[in-house]
């Protein structure tokens, strides 16, 4: 009776599965060429005057060609970002090659890029040269697993609600990085920036190796006082295959 009991459980778990699943470890390989994910960030800036700015961005990743150069394996990755601010829409649109390691294991993998090309609005094309020219949001950079490597596991739930459905994810991984003071001149004055970043994030298997969602909480500090507050929120939209690149004529 009791093995009759196991069956039926099993069962069950397997035609039912639980909605609410722990974070999961980041896969240790990239997707096929064509796979693409799709996140919309809602990013809201307050100042220390007391202004308030928000905007979306709508980015989709794509892996879109893989190559191997002097015996490493490249991958072309094209990120189309839509940012509405002030009722108005942009488009910017980049593509990029950065050996697969890099992608996986790198904290910054887009400083270490080999060559990519770029494209605002309705401006040409232009081309950029390794590790230079790629504005880097920090939604490019918390959707790739390198990032997460050396975060802490919490317990923070997070509701994933998507176009193909709906789950719950029980724990995340957080991380804070303070980054090196800088000398930054605005107008006639000299000041001392430097940048607070507290990474939040969730990974699930239907995105892996890359994130599920993401909270970032940007504080600058100019000379040591608190001066502007980036809060950014991603979340899954969508993901799928058969991407093909915006660029042909690039590859």
């Amino acid at each position: 009776m009791n093995s009759i009991r196991n069956v039926a459980i099993t069962l069950m778990f397997l035609l039912f599965p639980c909605p609410f699943v722990r974070a999961e470890e980041q896969a240790g390989q990239l997707p096929e060429d064509g796979w693409w994910i799709r996140y919309f960030t809602t990013s809201k800036l307050e100042s220390i005057s007391g202004n308030v700015r928000e905007y979306t961005i709508k980015a989709t990743y794509s892996l879109v060609g893989t190559v191997v150069e002097n015996g490493e394996k490249c991958r072309w990755v094209e990120v189309n970002s839509i940012f509405t601010r002030d009722g108005k829409d942009g488009l910017i649109l980049s593509k990029f090659l950065i050996s697969e390691k890099d992608l996986l294991e790198s904290e910054e993998p887009l400083d270490t890029i080999k060559r990519g090309w770029f494209k605002s609005g309705n401006n040409d094309v232009r081309a950029v040269e390794a590790g230079k020219g790629i504005t880097r949001y920090n939604t490019r950079t918390v959707i790739f697993p390198g990032l997460w490597h050396k975060a802490e596991q919490i317990d923070k739930e997070q509701i994933v609600d998507y176009q193909q459905g709906k789950f719950t994810i029980l724990e995340a991984k957080t991380r804070q990085v303070t980054s090196p003071t800088t000398v930054v001149k605005t107008g006639r004055k000299v000041i001392n920036q430097k940048d607070v970043v507290e990474y939040t994030g969730w990974f699930h298997r239907t995105t892996s190796p890359f994130i599920a969602a993401a909270k970032i909480q940007t504080k600058i500090y100019y000379d040591d006082q608190w001066n502007t507050t980036f809060n950014d929120d991603v979340v899954l939209q969508d993901y799928g295959k058969g991407a093909k690149s915006s660029l042909p004529e690039n590859n």
